[in-house]
This record gives structure tokens, sequence and C-alpha cells, in this order.
């Protein structure tokens, strides 16, 4: 599940104030080549070619946050 966000892990970014320019940047930095991240403090982005497909991998992302969690 992890490889549908495009690459071998879920980058998360680093924090930075909500709607500021350095939050902008790190989630940028942090999806470079992949389809999804975390952002620390904040939550996830999910991409996609349209709406449903980005739904569909956050939903990925969340269950594979849930399986984290739980093991």
């Amino acid at each position: 599940m992890v490889a549908a966000a495009g690459a071998d892990s879920i980058r998360c970014g680093r924090y930075a104030t909500f709607g500021t320019q350095a939050l902008s940047d790190a989630a940028l930095e942090a999806l470079a080549g992949r389809r999804a991240c975390l952002l620390a403090n904040h939550g996830m982005i999910a991409l996609g070619p349209d709406l449903e497909a980005a739904l569909d991998l956050a939903l990925d992302v969340e269950e594979l946050a849930r399986q984290y969690t739980l093991a």
C-alpha cells in the first residue's frame, strides 16, 4: 500500500506554521516524487489525477496509519 503513494515510504514534512510559505515549501519537499505525504502537526496531503483517485489514496494512507498504530 505504501507504493500507491509513489515510493517505498511516505515522508513526513517538517513543521511550519499554518498558512505560511514555509509550510508550502515543506509540503512540496515531502511530496517530491510522491503522491502523498504527512505534514507534522497538520495532517496528510494526497494527490491524484482526479478527486476520486486522490480520495482513494488518502483512504489507503489512513488505513496504513491505523495498521501502524495497532501494530
